[in-house]
Formats: structure tokens, sequence, C-alpha cells
């Protein structure tokens, strides 16, 4: 089964989206920033990747599209998780490709349906 990968550098949000994604059936990867997220998508090749916006040693936007950029992942989906609900970054990211973004603090319910979303929008679309 292929994994989701979070990419996020707060331990309390890490934990708790793995919880919430193992709970419902999901194998997880994580990566604390975005040099190993890239490392880790080109050999884990998961199905989705949540991306935090503001990551240590990058831009989450910057991760994104590195992403879109690559053919072995540009079909990924990625939702971009937000700190705050500002347009700019909510446009930026949609424009850049990305599936979804998600405003913190993360509602489960709401995030489970969401990736649920993203990925049956990816099974109609192989």
């Amino acid at each position: 089964m292929k994994p989701i990968l979070v990419v996020q550098n707060e331990p309390m949000m890490t934990t708790l989206l793995c919880h919430r994604l193992t709970m419902n059936g999901h194998s997880v990867l994580t990566a604390i920033d975005g040099r190993s997220a890239l490392d880790l998508v080109s050999w884990a090749r998961p199905k989705l990747v949540l991306v935090d916006m503001l990551l240590p040693d990058m831009r989450g936007l910057d991760v994104l599209s590195r992403l879109k950029h690559q053919p072995a992942t540009a079909d990924v989906p990625v939702m971009m998780l937000l700190p705050y609900a500002h347009e700019g970054d909510t446009v930026a990211a949609l424009e850049g490709g990305a599936h979804d973004c998600l405003v913190k603090p993360i509602q489960p319910r709401e995030l489970v349906a969401r990736i649920a979303g993203a990925l049956s929008r990816q099974k109609v679309a192989a």
C-alpha cells in the first residue's frame, strides 16, 4: 500500500496528522523539511503528499513546484497545510498545482474527507 507523506516540522501537528491518518487505514511517512520530503518522494512514491507552507529549509510552495515539475511525481495529489486563511497563499498553492488547501487548526473529519476526495479524483483521472 502506498503511503501518505506528511511534510510538517511541528512535532505535535505531525503526531496528530499521523494518528488520524493511520486510524483511517492509511500508512504514513513523515518528513520535517522540504529536502527530506523530496528525497522520500523519489523512492516511496506516496499516493498523496501533505505539505506545510512554512518549512525550515524552503517554502512549501517550492516543494509543491518541484513535485509538479518532475514527471514521476506530477500526478501525485498535493495538499497544502496553511498556518492561516490568506487568499494569496491559497491562490498561489492552487495555481501551483495543489489539489487542495487546509487551514490549521485542521479539523480531523475534514482532513479525512478531503484526502478521500483527492484520492478518488486521482483514481477517476487514471
